[in-house]
């Protein structure tokens, strides 16, 4: 019998002792702790929770995660106490993800906790965001408030030379007039509020209310900012709606043999500063032709679109509004264009151990069947993208390319764009324009790029359910833009990045990237870089780059 106890107890002792997950919940911007915030446990796969580095994604454009696995459900969730604390018991060895939440934050995305049998682990602070508030009033020229209304947040942002408006949050106006906005943004913004639903001005009848930027203005670049703080609230803003002249445009839109087209669809669009400001969009029915009215004077862009079998043509008219509607307009498809060309791309270096004796055989073309993407700049309301496919000799040649304004992208594995010339213009960076009887396009692509190996910091870096996003930018502003603007979802703790263009790079691991064409705007970046790490990639040339999480800006 004292034998057969002394078994059990050795057994109980090999048994796997339960550990304990604990730590904190702070306001991110104040550092107090945030009591009563839930804060909730899951076990996470092991296959998802450690590892080698993963590369997903591409070149620009956005961040491409397949196959991404359903989440796992929670385990358990408990409440922080007065000082923000919480705690975990009797949990088994494994990873798991600690997330936390609370009515009036923004959550963050989490910390992952690696836990051994009958460990005691302090996680890091988990953070919760107070939200910044915009509220305020919309009233007419009375002074009287106006119900429904839109009131939407904007950011000015620079493009080249371009000043845009980017739309970051809206809300509508209650029976009061009132608004209120709760946003993760902070900075410089505009406001601006329109009605859908016309309205007369109480001052001039023959007048109507229109877009209208805080405090009064009519022009968004006259508009002034808001400047949003962290967690602080702005109230007691006071928005007057303006009046003004309004028009009538009419006109036709015609196919490419002067015939008017069926159901097409039009979009008026001011052709600088906001936008959205006011948001046309119009369809022709048949020989009747369009009617857009409630114009105000200003500098527009109509642009229309049919789709003509696989092929989405677009026609395009810039018109200055004045003091008389205009309604003898008249938009016609273009006819597509021929496009030639060819891809030289160098042969892929040959694998570690292989052949080393072979000679290049003269009259040999080398270049690979490859693939690339013709994709409209679209400010310019530009239609489909085409697929340019290279035959055996690296040739193509498109057929019915609508005219206009395009930019290149495509990636082939350890090489880089390196020459994009139109005749004998050098366009690398530059929008190309696809017109009738332009000379053949040349492509060329090198494979001296550097490589660049990354090192994740820190144990609680890779957390959260989000992959977070490695990003090369340029610090060559003109070359802040696909192909040369970089971004990968990763997972894991190291990876090396081959064929990489030899320039200066700006290098962040980013928890999220909301939007990624703030990349092109100069003042977003100058403060994004305060957190970048900088590295000049040399032609066949080795980095090394350590490198931690870093909030989006503005993000949750």
């Amino acid at each position: 019998m004292r034998i057969s106890i002394l078994l059990l107890l050795g057994c109980g002792l090999l048994q796997a002792q339960p550990g304990v997950i604990a730590g904190s919940v702070v306001n991110r911007y104040t550092g107090a702790p945030v009591e009563r915030a839930q804060v909730i446990l899951t076990r996470q796969d092991p296959s998802q929770a450690a590892g080698g580095m993963q590369i997903s994604g591409g070149l620009a454009g956005g961040v491409n995660i397949p196959g991404q696995p359903a989440p796992p459900t929670p385990e358990a969730a408990t409440l922080t106490d007065e000082n923000g604390r919480y705690r975990f018991e009797n949990l088994p060895e494994g990873a798991y993800l600690v997330q936390a939440r609370r009515t009036g934050y923004f959550s963050g995305s989490g910390v992952t906790v690696r836990l051994a049998a009958g460990q005691r682990a302090i996680a890091e602070d988990l953070t919760l965001a107070r939200p910044s508030i915009l509220s305020g009033i919309v009233v007419d020229e009375d002074g009287e408030p106006v119900e429904g209304v839109q009131v939407q947040m904007l950011a000015r942002r620079s493009s080249g030379e371009d000043v845009l408006y980017a739309g970051m949050g809206a809300t509508t106006t209650d029976d009061l007039g009132r608004f209120r906005i709760a946003t993760a943004q902070i900075g410089a913004v505009v406001l601006s509020a329109r009605s859908f639903a016309p309205l007369v001005s109480t001052k001039a009848p023959e007048q109507m209310y229109v877009t209208t930027y805080y405090p009064s203005a009519l022009d968004a670049a006259e508009a002034r900012e808001v400047v949003l703080k962290p967690g602080e609230p702005i109230a007691d803003l006071k928005l007057q709606l303006r009046s003004s002249k309004v028009y009538t445009l009419r006109g036709r839109v015609l196919d490419v043999k002067g015939q008017p087209v069926a159901n097409a669809g039009l979009h008026v669009r001011p052709k600088s500063g906001d936008s959205g400001g006011l948001g046309v969009s119009i369809q022709q029915r048949g020989a009747e032709g369009f009617e857009a009215r409630l114009v105000p004077p200003g500098e527009y862009t109509l642009t229309a679109h049919q789709f003509d079998g696989n092929q989405q043509r677009t026609a395009a008219l810039d018109i200055k509004v004045t003091d008389a509607d205009l309604l003898d307009l008249e938009l016609r498809m273009a006819r597509g264009v021929r496009l030639e060309g060819v891809v030289d791309i160098p042969l892929p270096p040959m694998p570690e151990g292989g052949p080393t004796d072979i000679v290049p055989v003269e009259g040999m073309d080398h270049r690979q069947s490859m693939r690339l993407f013709l994709n409209p700049l679209a400010r310019d309301g530009g239609g489909r993208s085409y697929s340019i496919e290279t035959r055996e000799d690296g040739t193509f040649s498109l057929d019915d390319v609508q005219p206009g304004r395009y930019e290149l992208s495509g990636f082939q594995y350890g090489t880089y764009l390196a020459s994009v010339r139109v005749g004998e213009e050098e366009l690398l960076g530059k929008p190309i324009d696809v017109r009738e009887g332009m000379p053949d396009l040349s492509i060329v692509y090198r494979a001296d790029g550097g490589a660049l190996n990354i090192r994740v910091e820190g144990e609680a870096s890779m957390s959260g359910q989000r992959q977070p996003v490695l990003v090369l930018l340029p610090v060559k502003p003109e070359w802040r833009r696909p192909p040369f603007l970089m971004m990968f979802s990763l997972g894991g703790r190291t990876a090396e990045l081959r064929g990489i263009r030899p320039a200066e790079y700006y290098v962040w691991l980013l928890n999220q990237v909301s939007r990624y064409d703030l990349l092109s705007d100069e003042a977003f970046v100058a403060e994004l870089a305060k957190s970048a790490e900088q590295v000049k990639v040399e032609p066949d040339g080795f980095h090394e780059v350590t490198l931690k999480v870093t909030p989006w800006p503005g993000g949750p």
